[in-house]
């Protein structure tokens, strides 16, 4: 897949604002090390695991509800 063969780790850094990364444990398209890699890339990421497949957003929106808002509301502080 291209996706898994783009070096986009100069925009990752580039990446100055607060970041939520939802990590779906079930991905089978993203691995975790692609995860990891993304999250020390990016100065102000935060992950959440989210049980679920790689589209977290359409498959477990009420799980992925919470953590959304408790960033948010964390960014207002």
């Amino acid at each position: 897949m291209i996706a898994l063969r783009a070096n986009v780790t100069s925009r990752l850094r580039a990446i100055s604002i607060p970041t939520l990364y939802l990590r779906a444990t079930e991905d089978r398209l993203l691995s975790r090390s692609a995860g990891e890699h993304i999250l020390s890339n990016i100065s102000h990421a935060t992950s959440v695991d989210i049980a679920g497949p790689h589209l977290l957003l359409q498959a477990a929106p009420q799980a992925c509800a919470f953590p959304i808002g408790a960033f948010a509301r964390r960014l207002n502080h």
